[in-house]
């Protein structure tokens, strides 16, 4: 919403977005006289009805104003994104060492409490940017790798830890859903991240600060196969069918939910190989679960379409 000169004559303007039912699910409140005041909601549905209302606050006057709407991301960061080529401010700190080739960080640890921080300016609004995206390969000795954040609000270090494996020998991507972190709030002005191990190397090969929407498209996520001792799932991310297969025979049940817990999906599998559809899936990540017998499998899948 603009206001101002030739863009409209409301003095405090407010906006809001509201769904068919009445719920506010977004809101900016005015801060100088004139100006613009942006609005950002995700996880809108396709073909639902949003209402959007313009007022003037308590203090100012009515009149017109200029309004924006578009459904693009606040900034793409594939598109924006560079190679990286040196460090690009990420500072490396207490035993850490390292050198960049062809876009990754080859790190080498030596010591305890080692962390990388990042030099710059961030401003991530915590409200929009929900997760964190990461491609690493850990050769350390340890297997929780830990991101270390201040916002806005308190200004001090508040930590997400994550399990990650050992050996590999490979990069291995992970995201890290930071919407229900209490202390992600505000805008976050500080980041920093600590290696699992003290002894041993470590490869970065990105980090990404992403909204729901982005999660799924603005990351390079190579195709895979994802597996454990009694089953396997491919492709992963997947298009239409998605192969199950099981190293022995036996009924099975498989569950698809969203990362926010709700069933979407569930499948009654009986052959040792299995094609399954999910091409009526909206794109997104989803979490999913396999039971046979005994035997339990979990994993994130990424559905593409």
């Amino acid at each position: 919403m603009r206001t101002g000169g030739v863009e409209g004559s409301v003095r405090r303007p407010d906006i809001a977005l509201w769904d068919t039912l009445k719920n506010e699910m977004a809101c900016a409140r005015w801060v100088t006289d004139y100006g613009d005041e942006e609005v950002y909601a995700s996880g809108l549905t396709v073909g639902d009805w949003y209402y959007i209302s313009a007022d003037n606050a308590s203090g100012g006057t009515p009149g017109t104003f200029t309004l924006c709407v578009t459904d693009h991301a606040v900034n793409d960061f594939k598109a924006d994104a560079v190679t990286i080529d040196d460090l690009n401010n990420w500072a490396l700190n207490d035993r850490v060492t390292g050198t960049v080739s062809n876009g990754v960080a080859h790190l080498t640890i030596s010591g305890v409490d080692p962390f990388i921080n990042y030099s710059g300016t961030v401003c991530i609004d915590s409200e929009i940017s929900r997760y964190l995206r990461l491609q690493v390969k850990n050769n350390t000795d340890g297997n929780n790798l830990t991101i270390y954040y201040k916002n806005s609000v308190t200004n001090a270090w508040n930590f997400k830890s994550i399990p990650i494996t050992t050996d590999d020998a490979e990069l291995k991507s992970y995201t890290i859903e930071m919407a229900g972190e209490p202390n992600w709030t505000g805008t976050i002005n500080t980041l920093r991240i600590d290696p699992p191990g003290s002894e041993g190397t470590m490869e970065l090969d990105y980090f990404g600060i992403l909204s729901a929407d982005q999660l799924t498209t603005s990351m390079d996520v190579r195709e895979s196969k994802t597996s454990s001792d009694f089953v396997s799932i491919f492709p992963n991310p997947v298009v239409d069918y998605l192969t199950v297969d099981f190293c022995t025979s036996g009924d099975a049940t498989m569950e698809l939910s969203t990362i926010h817990g709700q069933t979407v999906a569930s499948f009654n599998l009986f052959a040792t190989r299995n094609r399954v559809s999910l091409s009526d899936l909206p794109a997104g990540l989803y979490v999913i679960r396999i039971a046979q017998g005994a035997d339990l499998f979990g994993a994130t899948l990424i559905v593409r379409n």
